[in-house]
């Protein structure tokens, strides 16, 4: 074999060798690609993921808060529902006690009324039978002239 015939399979083996190792290069650097992509992709995906249950968790949080206002807002309404009756109840209470005194204010006015008319009558009579024993003691003098 001549220097020619060995240099000639040198630079066979050469072009062969850069062809394989093209070819290795090729499909390494490939494959890295695609475990990149792939990995790009499953993240975008757990990142997808979890946007979402964040999205749903805001909105159960804001459905939570929602009905939890509604339900304070009932209480308080509750509450001053309850305080307004309440002070209803008092001033009716109040106003029964001022009806109840003056109810007895005029209850006692009637009987003082009353008891007032009968003295009143019996003083009149009183004064008739006074004015009728002076007539007949002077019966000239008409100032003292009995009713009859």
């Amino acid at each position: 074999m001549t220097l020619d015939e060995v240099l000639l399979y040198v630079i066979v083996g050469c072009i062969i060798a850069a062809a394989v190792g093209a070819g290795v290069g090729y499909m390494l650097r490939k494959r890295i690609a695609e475990a990149r992509i792939g990995s790009a992709e499953e993240k975008a995906r757990q990142i997808g993921e979890e946007a979402k249950k964040m999205l749903d968790n805001a909105s159960r949080e804001a459905e939570t808060l929602k009905k939890e206002t509604i339900v304070q807002t009932r209480e308080e309404i509750h509450k001053l529902r309850e305080d307004v009756e309440q002070e209803n109840k008092q001033r009716r209470d109040e106003l029964q006690k001022y009806e109840q005194r003056l109810v007895q204010k005029e209850n006692n006015l009637d009987w003082r009324s009353g008891n007032l008319e009968q003295r009143e009558s019996q003083l009149d009579k009183k004064e008739n039978q006074v004015s009728r024993k002076n007539w007949k003691k002077f019966p000239s003098f008409p100032a003292i002239r009995p009713e009859i």
